[in-house]
């Protein structure tokens, strides 16, 4: 049995927060390099609010803003490749009659407990409920890491027997050696570390939630330690955080700066060749792309010792392990990589190694294809396309 046709239920069009992103990479690397899988895909961000009108964009990339849900059911696809969550998506998958995945990405009840809800209330809550829909009328659910896979047979043990987990994928490493981005690195570090300033990089949503708060308040430490450190922001910018950040940091304003969102692979690239270090001392993380990416390039990689990037970087000693929402502890793990520069180079590369023989975009996407495959043969379900195949 072959699969032609996967359809993919995603949040945001364009793809915004690393989940999105990873998951719009994988369905672009699979329709360039394999002709016989075609993705379409879906993107809401009001799932949840149960819209029923959907932005479309076929394999070969005509799109419809305002596609009627219920119209896809028509296409009938091999499989349904779902991210995103909401009772109309469960509905139509179920309509569908189409071997279904879903992605697990991170899980709302640890979303939910670290807001303060109990166990029970977080059970409780309309978006627990419906992505616990999801999983339950999914043939196969993944998570990006053990931690994920962990908390689901902590919580829905009835699903513990069809979970696996297929980790995320960079080629950022294709960048590392590339002439243009070297050159747009070497004139970021010559702009802004004339003297010689250490450049520290925080890479993702700018929130208190991610530790960019705690980011500057240890970077304020390490100021008033003398270090010659130069802080840069890169990511959405979230003005309560913002706030908070400016306050920390008064009177250093020519020693930080927002850099902004960055969409552009390359120059993103460049960034984290010219930094020498990423530092990201989140509250969660079910698996860190920022570390994939960081560590592809060679830049060192410092992460709170906690979920996913415990599991996959840290713990395999490719990235410092600091404490979240302790200050001395992130500031520490700073000055450990300024102080072993030459030592965490080398730890970096060897990552960067690592990174490419096991997390690079073709060895997951192959992964991702071997299910589909092994999902689409072994259901029974039958697939009569009544569609426009070249739509």
């Amino acid at each position: 049995m072959v699969v032609k046709k996967v359809l993919y239920e995603e949040w945001w069009n364009p793809a915004t927060g690393g989940a999105d992103k990873q998951a719009e990479k994988i369905r672009e690397y699979i329709n360039k390099a394999y002709k016989e899988i075609k993705i379409d895909k879906i993107a809401n961000s009001n799932f949840i609010n149960e819209s029923d009108e959907v932005f479309w964009e076929s394999h070969l990339g005509k799109r419809a803003e305002k596609y009627p849900l219920e119209s896809l059911k028509t296409k009938n696809y091999d499989i349904i490749h779902a991210h995103a969550t909401g009772n109309k998506l469960v509905e139509f998958n179920k309509k569908c009659k189409a071997p279904t995945i879903y992605t697990a990405h991170s899980l709302v009840i640890r979303e939910l407990k670290e807001w303060g809800y109990s166990t029970n209330d977080a059970m409780k809550h309309s978006s627990a409920k419906v992505q616990d829909k999801m999983m339950k009328f999914s043939d196969i659910i993944t998570t990006p890491s053990e931690y994920i896979k962990d908390l689901i047979y902590e919580h829905y043990p009835d699903y513990s027997d069809k979970v696996i987990v297929i980790p995320n994928g960079t080629d950022f490493f294709k960048y590392k050696r590339d002439k243009k981005v070297a050159m747009k690195a070497n004139q970021i570090r010559r702009k802004y570390s004339p003297n010689g300033e250490k450049l520290i990089g925080f890479v993702g949503r700018i929130t208190a939630d991610k530790g960019a708060v705690d980011l500057a308040k240890a970077f304020k430490s390490l100021l008033d330690l003398g270090y010659n450190v130069k802080l840069f922001y890169i990511g959405p910018i979230y003005r309560d955080s913002k706030r908070a950040i400016d306050q920390v940091l008064k009177g250093n304003e020519y020693k930080y700066m927002y850099v902004g969102s960055i969409d552009d692979e390359m120059n993103l690239a460049a960034w984290y060749k010219a930094l020498d270090m990423v530092v990201l001392p989140t509250y969660h993380e079910s698996f860190s792309l920022v570390g994939l990416e960081c560590l592809a390039m060679g830049t060192p990689f410092v992460v709170s010792y906690i979920d996913g990037p415990k599991e996959i970087l840290v713990d395999n000693r490719l990235a410092i392990g600091i404490l979240p929402k302790d200050i001395s502890s992130i500031r520490d793990g700073i000055r450990y990589v300024i102080e072993n520069s030459e030592w965490e180079n080398k730890r970096a590369e060897k990552a960067s190694n690592i990174i490419e023989k096991k997390y690079s975009l073709d060895n997951i996407s192959e992964r991702w294809i071997d299910l589909y495959v092994d999902l689409y043969s072994t259901c029974n379900y039958k697939s009569v396309f009544l569609g426009d195949d070249n739509v």
